[in-house]
Formats: C-alpha cells, structure tokens, sequence
C-alpha cells in the first residue's frame, strides 16, 4: 500500500510539473517573434533595426529612405496594439471592436473628417514626400502583415485581423494625434450632459490618451553643457506610447522621440539641429450667429457589426457646427469648432526634413517649444508661459502655474544637471499656497492635539513632493475641498480636520505613514480596455478581464520637475507622461514612462506599484533585431 501511495504520489507530482512547464512555457514563447532576417525590394543596400517595449527602436541604413522602412518596420514590431488601436479610431472604426457605446467617438472622428482629410493630403503630397512615406508605410505593413503578429493577446482575444497599412493611415493617425493633442475636453455635466464633450471623453478614455495641456519643454545650459528636456502626457496608459529611436542613415542620426504610425517627432536631435516640442494643437470654440445659407451638410458612412447608420456634419467654411444647423431661411446662435486639422492636411514634409536635419516648423501642431541654434536655446512658436530667468533655463509651456513647474523653474538658483533635473520633486509654487494656510494657522495651542501635529507636518514640510512626504499629502488632499477660502481661519481649521478625517480613515491614524506616493497612488491602464464601452460582447469582456488596471507610486507633482498627480476629483487624471531629456554633447537621450507587462507571464504582478524607472536609450542584449536585405 505505502508503495503504491508513493507512485501515485510520483505520477500526481510529474503530471503538476508537466502542466506547469507547459504553463510557463506557453507564456513565455506565445505571441510574435520576428524574423532575424528578412528581404524587402523597398530597400537598396542590407539595414538593421533593433527594438523593445522598453528601450525604444534602433536603426542602421545607408540612406534615410532605407532607414525609413526600418524606422516603420520597428514601429509596427513595438507597438503593434498601440498602432492597430489608434488606427481603428482614426478611421472612425471602434465600434467594430467595442460595439454601440464606442459610437459616439467615431461619430465624432467622422465630423471632424479625419479619415478624409488623410486620404486628400496623401492625394496632394508633393511626389518626394509621398515616396519616403511610402517607404515608411512599406516598413509598417510588413510588421503587422507578419503572420506571428496576429498571436498577440490582445488580437487573439477581440479576434482582430491586422488589415494591410496603407499610407494614407500615417496621416490618419497623424490627425487624430493632432485631435488628442488639442485639450478638448469640457466639463461634463452628469444632469445635462453635452453629447460633442462625451463623445471626446469616450475617445479619450478607449485611447488611454489625455492632457496634454500640461506639456512642457525646456532647454537646460548646465556648466556649458547643453542639453533638452520635455515632459509629455501620455494620458492613463501603462503601454509604453512614444518610441525612442535612433537612426543612423549614413549621411546623418537623429536620436529622439516619435509617435508610432507617423514621423510626428516632439523631441529630436540630428547632425544639424535639435529641439523638443509640447506637442500641442490649436482648438477654438466659438459662439457666433450664422444663417442657414452658410452652411454646408455632408454625411459620412458607419458600419458596426451588422448595423450601418448615416452620420450628419455641418460646416460653416472649415469649421465643425457642434449644434443643430438653422433652419431654412433663419439664423441662429451656433458654436462653431476650429481646429488646425480643418485647414491642414498633414506636417509629413516638415517632419521628413527634421529627420533629415532641419528643426520642425509644423502647422497642424503648434510648433510651441524650444529650438538648440548651435550656441543658444531660443523659443519657438506661440507658447502661452514663456521663463527666461538667470540661471540658464528657457522653459516653455502652455499651462497655467498650478498645473506646471514655471515656478519652481524660476526659484532655481542655477541650472541643475539632466539627472537632477529628472529627480527635482521641489515645488516652489507649493511654498506661496502653503504661506497663507499657515498664517491662518499659526496659533495652534489651543487646536486639538491631531490638527497640532498635522500643522507641524505643514510647518516642517520641505516642499518636496517626495516619496515619502507626508506634509505633501496633508496639503494636496486639504486643496481638493473646493472653493477653499484662504482668509477665512475657522473654514480652513474645518477643511484640515475633515483632511485628517479622510485620511485617517484611508491610510491609518499614524500621520508618519500618510506617504505621498501612497496618496497619490496612480492607476495605469491597457489601451481599449475600459468599461465605458463595454458592450462588444464576450470577447471584449475576456479583454477587459485580462487587461485591468494596475496602480503605481512614483513621487513628484505637476508644479515639480518630476511628474506626480496629485489626488482629484476628476475621473480622467493624467497618470502617465513622458519624462526625459536629451544631451546636446553627448547625444544620450534619457528618459522614464510608467511601463507594465501586461502580455508578460505574471507581468502585472511584477511590475505593478513600482515607480518609472530612468533609462537611456541603448540596444540591450534582450532587444530583438532584424537584418534586411533588397529583394532583387
């Protein structure tokens, strides 16, 4: 008996082991594996191009329009899901995938004639342009067109078929960056909501891609050695959205950062110039009365599973009525939207001549930023906050001081180095909002012992938004009461002790453990999985389930060097951004970006609630690489 206890022991244990082997296997070797060589007629000489999720896409070519196919190429080996998403919903398409509730956002994609105005600016490209978008689009289409793409998770869940990239797609998606990059959104009113704000907020949310109005650039002289610097939201997503890159063409290099899809590049260094842009783009809305005689009417075509339906869009000239026209022979009050993208098609040109060696001068983005001459940093384009201090910064920005760092900017006393600069969490605008609340608070002998030690917290507080700063989270959670009054003692006494309250409540009585980067713990999501439209059917629910959310600390503020999101009502906060900087003198671009392995065996758990950490932009032994060869 104890011998045949023991084999059936043995077996039990084998057939676990067996089991678990195939596990791990399987999630381990699943999902797209590249070829280590390929052949391409696009090509005229053999090329390289290495890339990561995490480090970004490296390429060797002996021409740019060689280059160009690789630079695609690594896009769509990256940042296939990224590519095959925003795709979708720059075609006016996520309803195919995610069923009715995403309507509203291709409704809107559709009015504002994204799709269209692609197809009629590749129609209008200059021959040149068009071929080395050509050539970057072949480089596209050869990666998603690979058969091991379509074992991706995300494709294999939704059973989703990577359709052929064509060219006109770049500038689609082009456009829409464009659109998230306008800040369009509007406050939403639950009682009487705007349909044209909520179609903005669906697509925002699919897309995990918001705030942009929070972007800055800066160019940094530190001990005569220059270098540049961005921040650049990226929204909510924890799937890396930029792609570092590299590219060494024979004749030039450009080290920088482009978005996937498109040679849109906001931070670029060549053998020529250098510059870093905030990215943004030019949105009006206006109120104006118009007769009906203005108005022009076209419809556009939206098929959804089995469903199909006309989609009305109104214009006066090139800009988009958000209400009902008027009637017939009549004139009514309209808002009217004006975007750049109404007018312009696409910035292809100017940013083939970045990569060539020009700095960018784009109209369909704003162009705000900061420009490296060679010798001195100057400001470029129509920024709204514009710091020139004495200590060798020029910092560009379009947000106001409370959601940006122009104040701390200002208050440093010299230029600190690229490494520094990207671990300052010192908030100088912090120190003028605290000043009042203590002044009010400065006779604490007679406040109860918890408010007493909350007030020493403040009073101690170095106005850092560091990790484990406690006065920081006092302050930021006693700011999200609204309509704080700063002269009014007894409401302020009453909004600390419910702060108190509230994060007693949260994070424990011990006011030492009220950590920052507790408080202001961030969740970061799988672009396309959120509930808001959740109505695809089962495959977008197994979606959903895979893909849920995964929280992070990190330290730092809007008003600090170092990015933080302080706590907030607002549903869509801005947890994720690009934080990085580029060394005019030695060409390293550094950077950091939430990342979380959500396609990784156990990825979620192994990287969920750790801080960004700060990389340079090098090939490691892990990347994976591709040779190519001309195809005779």
């Amino acid at each position: 008996m104890p011998k045949r206890l023991g084999w059936t022991i043995l077996t039990i244990s084998m057939i676990v082991l067996f089991i678990l082997g195939t596990i791990v296997y399987l999630a381990f070797s699943a999902g797209p594996r590249a070829p280590s060589r390929l052949e391409s007629s696009a090509l005229k000489a053999e090329a390289t191009v290495s890339w990561s999720e995490e480090g970004g896409t490296m390429v060797q070519a002996q021409s740019l329009s060689d280059a160009l196919v690789l630079i695609g190429y690594g896009h769509a080996r990256s940042r296939a899901w990224q590519l095959a998403l925003w795709r979708q919903a720059a075609l006016g398409r996520l309803s195919e995938w995610f069923g009715a509730d995403a309507l509203p956002a291709d409704r809107m994609v559709r009015q504002l004639d994204i799709p269209g105005g692609a197809r009629s600016a590749w129609d209008a490209l200059d021959p040149n342009i068009s071929a080395d978008l050509a050539a970057f689009s072949e480089g596209i289409d050869l990666g998603v067109s690979a058969p091991d793409l379509s074992r991706g998770a995300p494709f294999l869940i939704l059973d989703v078929q990577m359709e052929p990239w064509q060219p006109w797609h770049s500038l689609a998606v082009e456009r829409l960056f464009a659109w998230m990059s306008s800040h369009p959104s509007g406050k939403l009113d639950a009682q009487n909501p705007d349909p044209w704000y909520e179609a903005v907020r669906t697509l925002e949310d699919l897309l995990s891609f918001h705030g942009t109005h929070v972007n800055f650039a800066a160019g940094v002289m530190q001990a005569e050695r220059p270098y540049l610097t961005t921040r650049l939201a990226t929204g909510s997503t924890g799937v890396p959205f930029f792609v570092e890159s590299e590219i060494d063409y024979g004749s030039g290099r450009f080290t920088g950062l482009m978005v996937p899809g498109t040679l849109v590049s906001l931070l670029g260094r060549t053998h020529a110039d250098a510059w870093a842009l905030t990215g943004r783009t030019a949105m009006q809305i206006d109120s104006l009365v118009v007769s009906r005689t203005e108005v022009s009417t076209r419809f556009y075509r939206i098929r959804h599973h089995d469903q199909e339906e006309v989609v009305t869009a109104h214009y006066v000239g090139s800009r988009l009525l958000l209400d009902a026209p008027p009637r017939e022979g009549a004139s009514s009050m309209v808002r009217l939207l004006s975007w750049s993208g109404g007018s312009v098609g696409t910035d292809t040109g100017t940013w083939l001549a970045a990569l060539g060696g020009s700095a960018p001068s784009p109209s369909l983005l704003s162009g705000d930023g900061v420009q490296w001459t060679g010798s001195s940093f100057r400001a470029t384009g129509r920024p709204a906050t514009v710091v020139q201090p004495e200590n060798g910064i020029l910092f560009v920005t379009s947000a106001p001081e409370r959601t940006s760092p122009a104040a701390t900017v200002a208050g440093l006393p010299e230029a600190p180095s690229l490494p520094e600069w990207m671990q300052t969490t010192l908030s100088m605008s912090a120190g003028r909002i605290l000043e009042p609340i203590m002044t009010l608070l400065a006779d604490s002998s007679t406040s109860p012992a918890r408010t007493e030690e909350a007030i020493r917290y403040l009073r101690n507080w170095n106005l850092e938004y560091g990790a484990a700063e406690p006065g920081a989270s006092i302050l930021e959670t006693l700011l999200t009461y609204p309509s704080l009054p700063l002269r009014d003692e007894a409401a302020v006494r009453e909004a600390l002790q419910e702060t108190i309250n509230l994060l007693s409540r949260r994070y424990g009585p011990e006011m030492s453990s009220w950590r920052w980067e507790t408080v202001q713990e961030r969740a970061v999501t799988f672009p396309g999985a959120t509930r808001s439209g959740a109505d695809g059917g089962r495959p977008e629910e197994r979606f959903l389930d895979k893909y849920r959310s995964v929280r992070i600390r990190a330290p730092g503020h809007p008003q600090s060097l170092v990015w933080g999101s302080p706590p907030s009502r607002d549903s869509l906060r801005i947890t994720s951004v690009w934080e990085g900087g580029l060394d005019l003198y030695g060409g390293t671009l550094h950077f950091r970006r939430p990342v979380v392995e959500f396609n990784r065996f156990l990825g979620t758990f192994l990287t969920g609630d750790r801080p960004p950490e700060v990389r340079t932009l090098r090939r490691e032994p892990g990347d994976a690489s591709t040779l190519f060869f001309p195809h005779d």
